[in-house]
């Protein structure tokens, strides 16, 4: 996760819309997109990795699930290049795409996509609550992992256990810990003239981090 991939921390894109933060969507078409893409990529975020810069920069954020599911249909062979274009060119046209009618089934679908789905409780974390860690410095420009640029290397200090859960890392199936850390924005930006410190939360995987004890 490297590049325009990983934009947090860098300035010039202008703050982040909240106001409507609480809901999951806003047009049916998005969790349709959605869908697509976590059944067809069996693990979408390498595919909107792999979406070039320039396109994903200017691509809504469903709009990028539907890019990954599109480019994963076709590299699995579900359907062709030329299938997928002429989809495209009926749509474009203005026919209308096509529908579940199973009442049923689209409802449990956007129920899945809409009802949360707590964490196990994590079994043998390596850290606790109050201790200081220190994220690891991995640069691994090809392969998928969640560590935001701008905390890489960068001491913080664990402030809950949430759970467990599959370790976001390329091609891994291993279950970890998962942590939220607290940092403070002077060490992570240092000190800024524009405003007063504040404190920065990122929840990241166990094996994102060390401790800091022989440091």
């Amino acid at each position: 996760m490297e590049g325009a991939h990983d934009l947090g921390g860098i300035g010039g894109f202008g703050n982040v819309r909240t106001d409507d933060g609480e809901l999951t969507h806003h047009e049916p078409w998005e969790l349709r997109a959605q869908w697509l893409a976590i059944i067809a990529c069996q693990g979408a975020r390498p595919w909107i990795e792999r979406i070039d810069p320039p396109t994903y920069l200017t691509t809504s954020y469903y709009g990028r699930w539907l890019l990954a599911g599109e480019h994963a249909i076709v590299a699995r062979e579900i359907v062709s290049s030329d299938e997928l274009e002429a989809w495209q060119r009926r749509m474009r046209a203005g026919e209308s795409p096509p529908i579940v009618l199973d009442e049923t089934l689209r409802a449990g679908h956007e129920r899945a996509m809409t009802t949360p789905s707590p964490m196990s409780p994590a079994r043998r974390p390596r850290f606790s609550v109050g201790e200081s860690v220190r994220v690891r410095r991995i640069y691994e420009p090809d392969l998928h992992h969640r560590i935001p640029r701008y905390v890489r290397g960068v001491v913080g200090t664990i402030e809950a256990i949430c759970g467990e859960a599959n370790l976001a890392a390329h091609g891994s199936n291993e279950i970890e810990p998962f942590f939220t850390v607290r940092f403070s924005s002077l060490d992570v930006w240092g000190e800024r003239r524009d405003e007063a410190p504040f404190v920065i939360h990122v929840d990241l995987w166990q094996s994102y981090l060390e401790g800091t004890a022989a440091a």
